[in-house]
């Protein structure tokens, strides 16, 4: 009989196919097409849009907190007379969907990122369109780590999104206020959820990414709560500030905590200056305020 065990250099050789064919599995056509829109709605977005979360104000008030997702997104929609924000890659999204289909995968990362963009640019009628689609993303994107769990997480997050931007877009009423604090409320309660896991999935930068946008989101909503509430109880605005101002807070690093008392912003990544921004618009309204207080306050 012979022997057809593989000899070393054979089974170097074959060790090397295999790890040859895992890695250009990984890199199918579907994937090369996903990294590709993914590069055109970064210079999209370095193109169309701008810093717009005001600094701390000298006072310690949050003075006019954005009003749209791009104030926490990165900016809003500017002002520009050329194609309309996002045309090139929700042009790829639509061409990708043509050759690929929409029930892959991928396709579920392309939903979340046309939901993402209707969300920035303000077109929240569109994004309440997609919300079954979101939805339904939320749900193939469950296995996976890092990009992956950062769109199912807001894809999650959604319809408190839209909850909270809808509202703020309406008059400012006890009604108003009272669907701002349910939406960021549901916000902080999935990123609990997400930190309870235990399965350090929310260290990945993508998933930071995903997180502290989300928690910057839930803080403005905070912020616009305590504005609309002042009149009837000036003395909670302080404590609605915290709540913002804590949401963000777990998800910055100690350097940057420490930083936030005496902030250079020529000092701070743009990527991370309208997360700090709003931080410390929050500490300094928020001031001295106890937490414990606040909690038996806002009961």
């Amino acid at each position: 009989m012979l022997n057809r065990t593989p000899r070393p250099s054979q089974s170097l050789l074959l060790l090397l196919i295999l790890l040859l064919t895992a890695s250009c599995a990984k890199l199918t056509p579907r994937t090369t097409a996903l990294r590709e829109i993914h590069q055109t709605y970064r210079a999209e977005f370095d193109q169309y849009l701008q810093l717009t979360v005001p600094a701390p104000a000298p006072d310690g008030n949050v003075i006019n907190p954005p009003r749209t997702a791009g104030g926490v997104a990165g900016g809003v929609a500017g002002e520009a007379t050329g194609p309309a924000p996002f045309a090139a890659t929700l042009r790829e999204i639509r061409g990708y969907r043509l050759r690929y289909g929409e029930t892959s995968r991928e396709a579920s990362h392309l939903t979340v990122l046309e939901g993402m963009i209707y969300l920035q640019t303000g077109q929240l009628g569109l994004t309440r369109l997609l919300l079954p689609d979101l939805r339904r993303a939320a749900d193939q994107l469950g296995q996976g780590s890092g990009a992956a769990v950062r769109d199912q997480l807001l894809a999650r997050n959604f319809d408190a999104l839209l909850a909270g931007w809808s509202a703020l877009r309406e008059p400012e009423t006890r009604d108003s206020a009272r669907r701002l604090a349910a939406a960021a409320a549901a916000i902080g309660a999935q990123l609990s959820t997400l930190a309870r896991s235990g399965s350090g999935r929310t260290t990945a930068p993508e998933v930071d990414e995903g997180a502290i946008y989300l928690a910057t989101s839930g803080a403005i909503f905070y912020a616009w709560v305590g504005k609309i509430l002042s009149l009837q109880a000036p003395q909670d605005r302080s404590c609605w500030c915290e709540k913002g101002r804590a949401l963000i807070e777990r998800h910055l690093s100690v350097t940057e905590r420490r930083l936030s008392s005496g902030i250079d912003f020529q000092s701070i990544p743009a990527g991370r200056i309208r997360y700090l921004a709003g931080y410390c618009s929050l500490a300094l309204c928020a001031g001295e305020t106890p937490g414990n207080s606040c909690q038996e306050r806002l009961q």
